[in-house]
């Protein structure tokens, strides 16, 4: 579910009553992500995080990204401190660095050279996505050749 659905859903379930807001990180914001979360949590707001769990795996092994998560992972924050921000899905504590850095992520997911091949078909014919601006400019024939 993307984070428009996700926003949607609870002001359809609430009735109204709760409305979600989106805030990018990307850019990078010059914030404190633990001061600036508790704030809103002062105000009555349960924050969720989109979080890029692939972020920090640049540069990894073909077997290592083979067990990458596939897409990006959705968090409710309930609640911050010195060693980290309290989230779910699962309940857990997350460094603060480590979620600053998948929270300030490019709106970029990385696939699998596997994937891209099965969706081109039994022949592997890259022509179909050479003249295609955006795989042009992330070089997506030349990660997959």
């Amino acid at each position: 579910m993307t984070t428009d659905g996700i926003l949607k859903a609870v002001e359809t379930l609430s009735n109204g009553r709760v409305v979600g807001r989106f805030f990018e990180f990307y850019p990078p914001r010059r914030v404190d992500i633990r001061y600036w979360l508790a704030g809103w949590m002062r105000r009555g707001v349960v924050p969720m995080a989109t979080l890029n769990y692939q972020k920090q795996v640049r540069g990894v092994s073909d077997e290592e990204q083979a067990h990458l998560p596939p897409d990006w992972h959705h968090h409710m924050v309930y609640g911050v401190n010195y060693e980290g921000v309290n989230i779910t899905n699962p309940i857990s504590t997350m460094k603060v660095d480590h979620f600053k850095t998948r929270l300030e992520s490019e709106s970029v997911i990385l696939v699998p050279r596997g994937e891209v091949l099965v969706r081109l078909g039994e022949s592997h014919d890259l022509e179909p996505i050479r003249g295609t601006p955006e795989w042009q400019q992330m070089n997506v024939v030349g990660q997959i050749e």
